[in-house]
């Protein structure tokens, strides 16, 4: 079963619980891939926050003509990911954002190039 079908099954049954209880369902890594200006594959970890309200969030972008690292959060109440991309030195490159319910969103860089990701086989 996808994992998107068994966290949406799950969340209702969740509603009593806390956001960190919620939070539970996302941890773990992922895989999948970016498409759109630039493609290539992705890698992304969910790992416990001290914060009761989000889980903390890293990636790995990899392609033939770009890649990124990212730090962000997912917000343990709906699932939504927000990730700010950079380079491995450090310089701001833009964003990935979505809902790791939806195991999909976007991507955009400051230079105007964009696309979309998903988690998948």
């Amino acid at each position: 079963m996808p994992r998107a079908l068994a966290t949406a099954l799950l969340l209702p049954l969740l509603a009593s619980c806390s956001a960190n209880d919620i939070c539970q369902t996302f941890l773990g890594d992922y895989s999948g891939t970016f498409d759109g200006d630039a493609s290539g594959s992705l890698t992304l970890t969910v790992q416990p926050d001290d914060s009761a309200d989000n889980a903390v969030v890293e990636i790995t972008l990899e392609g033939e003509a770009f890649s990124a690292i990212g730090n962000g959060l997912v917000t343990c109440e709906d699932g939504e990911l927000t990730v700010t991309l950079t380079d491995e030195d450090g310089n701001a490159l833009g964003t990935f954002t979505g809902s790791m319910l939806d195991e999909a969103g976007e991507w955009s860089l400051g230079t105007g190039e964009s696309g979309t990701w998903s988690f998948g086989e």
